[in-house]
Order: C-alpha cells, then sequence, then structure tokens
C-alpha cells in the first residue's frame, strides 16, 4: 500500500489499520514508491507509529524523497540518535540545508559541534549540493569567517577544498552572492588558488557587487598584492573576461600616463553613486557602472570634459533590456569637489544657479542640481592631449569629440582653471525632451522644478526691465 495523505487520513481513522502499519512498516515501505516527510511527520503525530519510525528511520530514509526535512519533525534527542543517517546514501541532495536550519535554529548542537559535522562529512555534501550549498551551510553557521585555520574542522574542509580545486574551478556556479571571506581560514584552498593565478580565479563566483576593499582584502590575501590585474580579475572577470582586461588595461594606462607605479596602492575609492562608484587613479577619475540611455553628452563648456566616455560588454546597450550587461565606463580629469563646504547657503544657491542658467540660455535642462554634482576645475577644462612616438618624432595626439563622447559644437569660451562645471551629466537633457518628460509625467518632483521657476522669473524682470527702457 502506498504510503500517501490517503493513508495518512485512514490511519487516523481505523485502529486496525493501524496495527497493521506498525507491525508491518518494513512492508508498506518496502512497497511504496516514494514519499516525502510531511506525509511520514503526519504518521508521527501518534506516539506508536513514532515510537516504530524511530527504530526503523534507515530503511524509512531510503525512500523518503527529501529526509533531511524530516528533522523538522523530530525532537532534539531523535535528531541527536539518529544524526549519521542523514548522511548516509550516494547522494545527499538541496534538502541538507533544512537539516542544518534545524541544527543551527533549534540549537541541537553548539556551532562547533556543527562545524565538525560539515567537515566530517565535506565530500558527500559537496557531491550532493557543490561548493555554493557548502557555502550556503557557512553562511549560517554563527561566526563561522572568525574561525581559525588552525582549528582542526577547518583543515578538514581546507584540505578537501584544495585536493579538489580543479573540479570545483571549472564546474558552473549558479550562485551570485558568493562571499569569499568565509574561505579566508581555508589557507591550503588559498595557495592553491594564489598558485594558479589571477585567470584562475575567474572562475569563482565572487558578488558582482563586491567593494573596492573586498577586493584588496581577496588580492592580500591570496595573491599577496593588489595590481589592477587582480581588482579587474576579481570584481569583473566572472562575468566578462574580456570586460575585465579592459578595465585592467584602463587602469593601468592612465596609472603611467601620471607617471605612478602599476599597482592599486595608487588607485583609490573616491565616491558612489546611484549608477557609478568613482576611483582615483594616478591623476585622473574613473568611472565605472550600469548602462546609460546616451554613450554622448552635450559639448558644452561647463560639463566637465570626458577624457573617454563609452560602454563596454554588449556591442549594442539597451537600457530596457532586463539581461543587459553593459558597463558604463568614463574617465575625467581631477577636479576640487568639496569648494562648497566654507561657503554660505546662499553663495552656493548662487553658484548653482548660475550654472543652470547658463545651460538652460543654450537650450539645455539640468535635471540633477546640487552642489555635489559641481566640481571646481584644477586645469582649463579640455579634453587630453597625448604624445605618441612616432618614427623616432614625438607626436601629439588630440582626440576627436567623437572619441570621448560629447556631440555638437562647443559652447563659449574654454573655461580655465578654478570654473566650475558639473561633473555628472547623466541628467543633462535638450530642452524639447525634458518637455516630452513633463507630459509624461506631470507629478513628478525633480531638482530642477526651483531653478527653473527662478530662471522663468529672472526672463520675466528683464523683459520688464527692456520694455520699461525704450
Amino acid at each position: 500500500m502506498e504510503i500517501d495523505q490517503t493513508l495518512q487520513k485512514r490511519i487516523a481513522k481505523d485502529e486496525i489499520l493501524k496495527k497493521d502499519f506498525i507491525d508491518n512498516i518494513e512492508k508498506y515501505v518496502g512497497e511504496s514508491k516514494g514519499y516525502n516527510a510531511w506525509i511520514m511527520g503526519k504518521l508521527c503525530q501518534d506516539r506508536d507509529i513514532r515510537k516504530k519510525v524511530m527504530e526503523n528511520l534507515n530503511t524509512i530514509f531510503l525512500k523518503m524523497t527529501n529526509k533531511c526535512e524530516f528533522a523538522i519533525y523530530m525532537t532534539k534527542e531523535e535528531i541527536r540518535n539518529n544524526i549519521s543517517i542523514f548522511f548516509q546514501g550516494d547522494y545527499i541532495k538541496n534538502d541538507i540545508l533544512s537539516l542544518f536550519n534545524v541544527l543551527i535554529d533549534d540549537k541541537v548542537y553548539t556551532n562547533d559541534q556543527i562545524v565538525g559535522l560539515l567537515s566530517d562529512n565535506i565530500g558527500s555534501i559537496y557531491n550532493g549540493i557543490g561548493l555554493c550549498g557548502v557555502y550556503d551551510i557557512m553562511e549560517k553557521i554563527p561566526h563561522f569567517p572568525m574561525y581559525k585555520s588552525e582549528n582542526p574542522s577547518i583543515q578538514k574542509i581546507d584540505e578537501f577544498l584544495a585536493d579538489n580545486i580543479e573540479q570545483i574551478a571549472n564546474t558552473k556556479f549558479e550562485k551570485r552572492n558568493f562571499e569569499f571571506r568565509f574561505f579566508f581560514n581555508m589557507e591550503r584552498f588559498k595557495n592553491e588558488i594564489g598558485k594558479r593565478g589571477p585567470n584562475f580565479f575567474i572562475n569563482f563566483p565572487v558578488d558582482y557587487y563586491t567593494t573596492f576593499d573586498d577586493c584588496k582584502k581577496i588580492a592580500d590575501s591570496i595573491f599577496g598584492r593588489f595590481t589592477p590585474e587582480n581588482f579587474a580579475k576579481i570584481k569583473y572577470g566572472q562575468h566578462d573576461e574580456k570586460k575585465a582586461l579592459v578595465i585592467q588595461t584602463l587602469i593601468e594606462e592612465l596609472l603611467e600616463q601620471s607617471g605612478c607605479d602599476l599597482d592599486m596602492e595608487n588607485v583609490s575609492k573616491i565616491g558612489n553613486g546611484v549608477y557609478s562608484t568613482v576611483y582615483k587613479v594616478g591623476n585622473y577619475a574613473l568611472k565605472i557602472g550600469i548602462g546609460r540611455n546616451n554613450d554622448t553628452i552635450p559639448n558644452h563648456r561647463r560639463l566637465l570634459k570626458p577624457i573617454v566616455r563609452t560602454h563596454i560588454g554588449n556591442e549594442a546597450f539597451n537600457s530596457s533590456s532586463a539581461n543587459n550587461t553593459a558597463t558604463f565606463i568614463e574617465v575625467q580629469n581631477l577636479i576640487e569637489t568639496n569648494w562648497w563646504k566654507n561657503m554660505k547657503e546662499e553663495e552656493v544657491e548662487q553658484v548653482l544657479f548660475n550654472i543652470y542658467s547658463e545651460l538652460r540660455n543654450d537650450g539645455l535642462i539640468w535635471m540633477d542640481v546640487k552642489e555635489d554634482n559641481v566640481g571646481r576645475l584644477l586645469k582649463p577644462n579640455t579634453s587630453n592631449v597625448f604624445y605618441l612616438d612616432i618614427d623616432s618624432k614625438r607626436e601629439e595626439i588630440q582626440p576627436s569629440e567623437k572619441a570621448i563622447g560629447v556631440e555638437g559644437e562647443e559652447s563659449g569660451e574654454i573655461l580655465g582653471k578654478g570654473e566650475y562645471v558639473i561633473i555628472d551629466s547623466d541628467y543633462i537633457l535638450r530642452y524639447e525632451d525634458w518637455l516630452k518628460i513633463q507630459r509624461s509625467e506631470p507629478g513628478e518632483v525633480c531638482r530642477e522644478k526651483k531653478y527653473e521657476e527662478r530662471y522663468q522669473a529672472e526672463l520675466e524682470r528683464k523683459q520688464k526691465e527692456s520694455m520699461q527702457g525704450r
């Protein structure tokens, strides 16, 4: 007879059937095609059936489709008496996570004992659910990253991972929020990765949102130094090897142009926005972030002139595509960012309004008006001139407007040192495009609203003065 919900309900009403089930439980198990933990848990609500099930748990688990979830229906003592059975068999399935949830949440064992269980069964757990499954368990164990490499349980896990590193690295990982800090205490495992270099490391699924400091810890811990290659491979290599190479090469070029050693000691994170992270690379600012709607910006003197502004990763960037993986990069000259800190509020407002008005006069709308998006020039606002040795002569190379990501004729004279410019040009629109947004989203509140109202008031005032002067 099949062990299913129908049988469970019949046993609840029929004492004769219940007695037959208890007396012949091996027969019921042998004839059943399979059953889940929930059905057996319901049956075990009866004290006599529960006693018989616990006596025959080894046999019962052979046909249970999710045996580790059965721990939910067991007492702490029942789990401890039968813990080895959970790890028996050729294949451990994903429900092993349910067992560890119970062990941890219900405090069936101490944390040290749970780490020991993981260690003693690391081979069968890994073969069943892979490295990301092992990581899931590590993540659930309180304070796991704090365990020392000298701990015997950690050493056993470390030995297994190191011995199987090629298999692990060549397995496709689906999990994206992998945190390598859980493996900092695996010395042999780290050494095996370090021996093979950064190209080998890209097989490991480091989280896409790994911070700059995280990259430094990983690089220092595994490779012994933090280089542009290590940074690019750790942060971007898992998702796009070519993209990582472009970013590595760009950082190295910027450091070389700045006369710096090709080491990440000369690189620091200086900003973080909604769309980009900003790094100081030698004498330049490098923005790396998600794709933009436009590769180009208007060629206006109040916009900080980019040295490079482009997308990498996708040949055709589409901002509406859910599968878009393009990365936006922009290189700019460094500017003074905290210009406003010693100024009065009204002085800062006047600077912002003056910039807004100049763009507005030229048919542009600046939608993200705030002091953090403005900087003061440390050198004239021009594209950098590069020098190349051609036929033993020093040739000057001036990038084209298209190459640096700007479009249209440049407005006005080039701004010099000390002038204010907009450093974040993501929200600069043509006036006609801005009007379309206003019509489609009439209730939208934007930063430019008060500046536009002031601009219109100034226009009206000047028109009246002009009329009066006639």
